[in-house]
């Protein structure tokens, strides 16, 4: 009666071993895990702040070129002012005076369009950052639950070493 006694002991402590590895090495694992979820939240949120300053640069470039547009509408009108005026022709009425407003409206129709192309190209970076606001929450969120599976299987193991003993007491092992 010896043996099978020693032998249920021997048993039910390799188990404890195994749920005890198994433990150690879920363990060691949810850090692995939480240091790679905390370092994608870390650069995502860095790239959602690098998106959010390209989405800034974007409105000030485009500020910058439908300013300078203008200008040179400006200029272009005044030389077509000069043009006219040097021809001994009338600039404020007639076709010169209509030719002049053509340029401005075309020249506005322009600078309208550079101010939305510029307005778009920022929303594409705000979506981009949005992007990565999120991604970085889901590694976060991933950091946050990688812990459960140590004590999962904590409770699977010691669930199954209860079980074991149990079984071995039926059998009269333990007595």
């Amino acid at each position: 009666m010896c043996a099978p006694l020693a032998l249920g002991w021997a048993s039910l402590a390799a188990a404890a071993g195994g749920t005890a590895l198994g433990v150690v090495a879920q363990a060691r694992a949810s850090n692995a895990e939480n240091a790679a979820a905390e370092y994608n939240a870390q650069i995502n949120a860095r790239n959602a702040a690098m998106a959010q300053m390209q989405a800034a640069d974007a409105i000030t470039r485009g500020k910058q070129e439908e300013l300078q547009y203008r200008q040179r509408v400006a200029k272009f009108i005044g030389s077509q002012r000069g043009a006219y005026a040097a021809a001994g022709v009338q600039v404020d009425t007639g076709s010169p005076l209509a030719a002049q407003m053509d340029t401005a409206a075309t020249g506005e129709l322009d600078a309208l369009t550079i101010r939305s192309n510029a307005e778009r190209e920022a929303w594409g970076y705000q979506g981009q950052a949005l992007n990565y606001k999120d991604q970085s929450y889901l590694a976060k969120r991933q950091k946050a639950g990688s812990g459960l599976a140590v004590g999962s299987t904590l409770l699977t193991g010691t669930a199954g070493l209860g079980g074991q003993y149990f079984r071995m007491k039926q059998a009269g092992i333990f007595g």
